[in-house]
Parts: C-alpha cells; sequence; structure tokens
C-alpha cells in the first residue's frame, strides 16, 4: 500500500469522528502529529471528547472498515484532500474554523482558479433568477468559477448561467450539505448531474451523508471561504444566503448585494447589506472592473460583447431594445413598449438585465447605450 492511500485511511477514520468539530480534529493533530498518531496514541484524548446523542454508527471503527469506504470512493471517482495535504486549497486554511476535509467529485482543477460566489433566495422572483442567471453566466465568461450552494432559486440560476458556456468545460462549484454523492433538493437532478460532468461538487460531509438543517451554515462558510468576492442576489432577514454574505466579511471577502424594490420580502436582506456596508451591484461589468477579473474568452463584435464561439449574449427582446438605442440614441419605457409591443414591465426587467451586463445605462426616466458604446449611435444595422 503507497504512504499516500495509508494516509488517507487513517485521514478518513478521523475525518468519521464527528463528536469532535473540525477545529478539535485541528488540536489533535497539533497534539500528536498526523492522523495515524491520533489512531495510534490519542485514544484517551478522543474517549474523553465524545459527546451523547451522536450518531457512532457512522464511525469508522477499524482500518479496514476505512479501506471499504476508499475502495467505494475509488470506485465512484470520489476524491478527498484533508487539511495538512499540500493542495488543500489555501483560502479555505484561511477561515475561522477551516474543515478537517474535503470530499470533490468532478473538476478538481476548478479550486486552482479565482471564484465568486453567487447566493440568495430559494423562492426567488423571476427577476431574482435571470439577475442570477446573468451575474453567473458573465463571471464563467471570464474564466472565473462561479461558487453556490445548488438550492432551489437563486443557487440553481446562478449555476445554470455559468453552465451557459458551449463545451464541456463547466466554470462552476456546487457545494453541498451533504456527501456530493446525495442529491439535495431532488429536484435539481439534472443540474447535479450536469455539475459533476462539466463542474465540480464539493463537501466537507463523507459520501452517502444526508444533509440536515445544521449543516447548512457549515456549508455557507465554505461557499464564502472558497470566493473571493460574493454577490448576494435576493435574501431576506435570516436568510441562509445573508449568513453567507456575513460570513465573507468575517473572512475579509468582498460582499456585493443587487438592489430591490423595497415592497418585496425578498429585497429586504439585500437592501440591508448595501445599507450597512455592501457594495451596491449596479452592473455586473463593475463587478468585473473591480475584481480584475480577465475577459480573455470575449471580444467586441460590432461594439456589442458577443463569445468567440458565436454564442449570443443578447436574448431577441434584448436585442431589439439594443437596436432602437442604436438608431435613436436614447429612449423611455413607453418609447420601447410601442417599438417592441412589449409591456411596460417586461421592458424594465429587460432594462435592468441590460444594465447589468454593461450594455445600457439610465438616469431621470431615460435609457442610453452605455459610455463605451455611445460611439455606435446611429450606426447602419
Amino acid at each position: 500500500m503507497s504512504q499516500m492511500k495509508e494516509k488517507l485511511l487513517y485521514d478518513l477514520w478521523l475525518d468519521s469522528l464527528w463528536e469532535f468539530a473540525p477545529r478539535k480534529k485541528h488540536l489533535l493533530i497539533e497534539k500528536y502529529g498526523d492522523s495515524r498518531k491520533v489512531y495510534e496514541f490519542g485514544q484517551t484524548d478522543i474517549q474523553e471528547g465524545m459527546k451523547t446523542g451522536i450518531q457512532e454508527n457512522d464511525r469508522i471503527r477499524t482500518l479496514n472498515e476505512a479501506e471499504k469506504i476508499l475502495e467505494e470512493m475509488e470506485r465512484f471517482e470520489i476524491m478527498a484532500i484533508a487539511w495538512d495535504d499540500e493542495d488543500f486549497p489555501e483560502c479555505l486554511r484561511q477561515i475561522n474554523n477551516p474543515p478537517w476535509m474535503i470530499y470533490l467529485y468532478g473538476r478538481k482543477e476548478l479550486l486552482d482558479e479565482r471564484c465568486v460566489a453567487v447566493v440568495g433566495a430559494r423562492k426567488a422572483s423571476e427577476y431574482g433568477k435571470t439577475v442570477a442567471q446573468s451575474v453567473g453566466r458573465r463571471i464563467a465568461a471570464t474564466g472565473a468559477v462561479v461558487v453556490s450552494g445548488m438550492a432551489g432559486g437563486v443557487d440553481s440560476w446562478a449555476h445554470r448561467g455559468a453552465l451557459d458556456q458551449q463545451g464541456e468545460r463547466g466554470n462552476t462549484i456546487a457545494v453541498l450539505a451533504g456527501g456530493v454523492d446525495v442529491c439535495y433538493p431532488k429536484a435539481n437532478r439534472k443540474l447535479y448531474a450536469e455539475i459533476c460532468r462539466r463542474g465540480l461538487v464539493l463537501s466537507e460531509f463523507r459520501p452517502g451523508v444526508h444533509p440536515r438543517s445544521y449543516y447548512f451554515p457549515m456549508r455557507n462558510r465554505l461557499i464564502s471561504g472558497l470566493s473571493e468576492a460574493t454577490v448576494v442576489v435576493e435574501a431576506a432577514i435570516g436568510s441562509g444566503s445573508l449568513i453567507t454574505a456575513e460570513l465573507a466579511m468575517e473572512q475579509g471577502r468582498e460582499v456585493y448585494a443587487v438592489p430591490g424594490n423595497i415592497d418585496r420580502i425578498g429585497s429586504v436582506g439585500t437592501n440591508k447589506l448595501i445599507k450597512d456596508g455592501a457594495a451596491i451591484l449596479i452592473s455586473v461589468e463593475d463587478l468585473i472592473h473591480e475584481l480584475y477579473l480577465e475577459d480573455e474568452n470575449c471580444v467586441e463584435i460590432g461594439g456589442l460583447i458577443g463569445e468567440e464561439s458565436g454564442e449570443e449574449v443578447l436574448g431577441a427582446d434584448e436585442e431589439g431594445i439594443v437596436k432602437y438605442l442604436l438608431q435613436n440614441g436614447e429612449a423611455n419605457t413607453e418609447q420601447l413598449v410601442r417599438s417592441t409591443g412589449l409591456s411596460a414591465s417586461k421592458i424594465n426587467g429587460l432594462v435592468t438585465i441590460l444594465e447589468m451586463k454593461g450594455i445600457v445605462s439610465t438616469a431621470i426616466g431615460k435609457i442610453f447605450l452605455a459610455k463605451k458604446f455611445e460611439n455606435l449611435y446611429n450606426m447602419p444595422l
């Protein structure tokens, strides 16, 4: 047996001591040196640290048990990295109470890329879903990685935006509150399968573990910890998304919040974040520029941002608005309603998304092309 595999067996054994929080496992490592020495010499400390009410059946009691679990992980191509391994993500080492071990399925190399978290309400509005998808798509187009929790609503649409790219690559990481082999929620089976195939699924919980309510705050600290910035799209007061934002602030990471209507419950949390000092996200381009994300995958085509692959970044309705502005220089909602035949509410939603994409700007009831496109006014179509 190789030294690496032998170490992993002892790491799996130590990780199975659910009675010990990650912080306590780190203290055991500091005291004894590594997981093998904890196994050989630390039984007294372990027995003294046990608590009642823990599912002890989940413990790995012998190395033979650990070997069977490792064989199952190898069969399903599930990877594991312990805190004291060289390839453990440095960004997670730096957070308060870092995990002792993380489990991975998919493209491990995504951990070496720059990451931005996009989180929000499970019961997201259509506006929230559209914004999350747009933000996720734009971040992934730069080559950065979109990190989220694969929950319903905003999380799911952020992942979908990152997966909108053509080809096999999907620049997204789903951080789960259960094992990487457990899809939660079950309604996200298709999305989960796509992330497994093209992105990365990550968890600090051993394969086979099902989510519990108190695992989600633990999951949230990994979402913010992996990411240099966290974008909150919609959130109610007391929601998990606000917990993620608070953790990001504690970890010294940037937090951005998307403003929303003051009469929507899903906007209360994001508007409060802005009031408390979070950066207001009006345009995705602002985020791209402020984080110095290199936009290697995009080129300017006819003055509008387009993918080198030829994939359109504007939907048909968005294109109608942009064409009107290219011909007329500016517009108000009523003019766009007459020009496109769309409802005023639909126009307002599309304008918001175009503003998030950095293509238009608004002021005093008027809609304009963004400054970088002003020279294209009245261009022939």
